[in-house]
């Protein structure tokens, strides 16, 4: 019986999956301020000023800024649209939601553009928060709900936030 015990819990242990992590690391004129752990299967790459980040499973594109405009969120607010042009134009949001990020008040606001590429239709989700005295935009957008269908994906990463 007790050999048997012991073969059921190292089953169990066998197929027990660990997710890996990896870390995404922003610095600000060479100093580290921000950190979040991507989910297995995600990358990241740094395009000038916006690092692009990419889910394991396709879906929105996803860009997080350093909003060096903004002394605070407040700040922020005004500027989403200028940040982000460089993907969507002519941002307007039409929902505005109050969220945490590494412990202090940050905002998800969720609104219609136009893609910077081609001029489609987007929809993105945007998200503002401050980290290690400094002000970030996580921008996710695309055709059709493939905002909407990362969101707990990012909200998820951004818990990770420090």
């Amino acid at each position: 019986m007790r050999f048997m015990m012991m073969v059921f819990a190292m089953a169990a242990f066998c197929c027990f999956a660990v997710e890996k992590k990896e870390q995404l690391a922003i610095s600000v004129d060479g100093k580290p301020v921000l950190t979040m752990q991507m989910s297995e299967g995600w990358t990241s790459k740094l395009d000038n000023d916006k690092t692009i980040l990419k889910p394991a499973k396709a879906g929105a594109h996803m860009q997080l800024w350093q909003v060096a405009k903004a002394k605070d969120l407040a700040e922020s607010l005004a500027l989403v649209a200028e940040v982000i042009k460089s993907e969507v134009t002519g941002f307007k949001a039409a929902e505005t939601k109050d969220i945490t990020v590494a412990g202090a008040p940050a905002k998800h606001l969720i609104g219609k553009g136009t893609e910077a590429d081609d001029g489609d239709p987007s929809n993105a989700e945007v998200f503002l928060f401050a980290v290690g005295g400094k002000v970030f935009l996580l921008c996710a957008h695309g055709e059709g709900d493939n905002a909407s269908k990362q969101r707990a994906d990012i909200l998820a990463l951004l818990a990770t936030a420090k």
